[in-house]
């Protein structure tokens, strides 16, 4: 509330007071005095409310438990501790929350009621449309009179809560040796070379051909784009191997630099109400970041099987935020929520190829896995797609 409007208040107040007053002085009814003593005894209950409430009154939020996914219901935790007989319906909460992965944040009031000697913990149901690293902090709290003329902040705890919002479980098909994520498994026959176990999703390289290679192993594909007619040949993974390079591209074209907030009519309902929420959660949407919602779904999905497969796998990714390269290995499902957390650390650019420069600079040459959206002119077979042409292909040399 404005100090305006507080001041707009108290002049209403005090003419009020006056106005009885002067009822009393020329009516001589005890009732007009009974309204005046109510309203100076309202005022004074007022402020003691306020004044016990910042001083004894304390807000903290929680973290959500377990993990959390996109379009799935997740419930932050705000602790509210009032020891004190401070009691108001006009306690008014600030969160900034941020996803740091697309640089965009909000920040929105809500409405808290407030109920003598009370220790409990409220629950914000909120529902993620986008992947991301989550922080949610308290910009402030506030509470007023009855009256509206009286405010105070009210302590509350300055530490932040991050979590993640990962992918959505999604299942994968198999068509003509290579996995397809937006399509039904039982529609497609296992080809022989998946029966084999030559398939895309097994092949841990590609190099030039040299006399005596099979003539099954030579990628024709590859063979048939070379500018100098060489002939490539499809190197597969053996349990010497040791493992297999991804380059995640975290390039989306609608990312902005600069933070910015979501619409309001968006994000969050404008007052918060306890028993409401709890049936219809705040929808946190965002138009932009939907390819790279798509790419992740893709490599959760394909990490699944190189996992099912006991394949290694090192994911390297371009970290904007600490400007460098970061990298992990894989080679269970265990470790494939720490890689999209490595993932999510980061946040989307802008520059196209970005992770395959700094890579090319860094990074020992050779064939490696890219993912990341397929652009117009395609630079290596692709053994993954899934939706809005987020793919993963094999590509000769960084």
């Amino acid at each position: 509330m404005g100090i305006g409007k507080r001041i707009g208040n108290m002049i209403v107040y005090v003419l009020v007071l006056v106005l009885f007053a002067a009822c009393y002085l020329l009516l001589h009814g005890a009732f007009f005095v009974v309204i005046d003593v109510t309203l100076i005894l309202l005022g004074i209950f007022d402020l003691f409310n306020v004044y016990i409430s910042k001083k004894q009154v304390q807000f903290s939020l929680a973290a959500p438990l377990g993990d959390c996914y996109q379009n799935q219901r997740i419930s932050l935790g705000i602790q509210v501790n009032n020891p004190s007989v401070a009691l108001s319906s006009n306690v008014f909460l600030t969160l900034c929350i941020a996803n740091e992965f697309y640089n965009r944040k909000s920040v929105q009031t809500f409405n808290l009621p407030l109920h003598m000697g009370e220790n409990r913990q409220l629950y914000l149901p909120l529902l993620f449309e986008n992947c991301g690293k989550i922080r949610v902090s308290i910009e402030s709290v506030k509470t007023t009179g009855i009256l509206g003329i009286f405010t105070s902040s009210i302590p509350c705890d300055a530490e932040s809560k991050v979590f993640y919002i990962f992918p959505e479980k999604l299942d994968i098909s198999v068509q003509d040796g290579k996995y397809d994520s937006t399509s039904n498994r039982e529609q497609y026959p296992r080809n022989e070379s998946e029966q084999k176990g030559e398939d895309a999703m097994e092949i841990s390289g590609i190099r030039e051909y040299v006399p005596g290679d099979r003539i099954r192993d030579i990628h024709w594909k590859l063979s048939a784009k070379s500018d100098n007619d060489k002939l490539f040949i499809k190197e597969h993974v053996t349990q010497s191997d040791k493992g297999i390079r991804l380059l995640v591209e975290l390039f989306d074209e609608k990312t902005y630099k600069n933070e910015t907030a979501f619409p309001n009519n968006l994000l969050f309902a404008s007052r918060y109400n306890p028993m409401k929420l709890r049936k219809q959660p705040i929808n946190w949407q965002q138009e932009d970041g939907r390819m790279l919602d798509a790419l992740f779904n893709l490599l959760v999905i394909y990490l699944r099987k190189i996992a099912e497969k006991n394949q290694k796998l090192e994911l390297v990714c371009w970290n904007q935020r600490k400007n460098q390269l970061v990298q992990t290995e894989i080679w269970e499902e265990s470790h494939i929520q720490k890689a999209l957390e490595l993932l999510l650390d980061s946040s989307a650019y802008q520059e196209e190829h970005l992770v395959e420069q700094k890579a090319a600079r860094e990074l020992k040459a050779g064939s490696y896995l890219w993912a990341g959206k397929l652009g117009e002119q395609q630079k290596g077979e692709i053994v993954a797609r899934g939706k809005l042409d987020a793919v993963i292909q094999w590509r000769v040399q960084l």
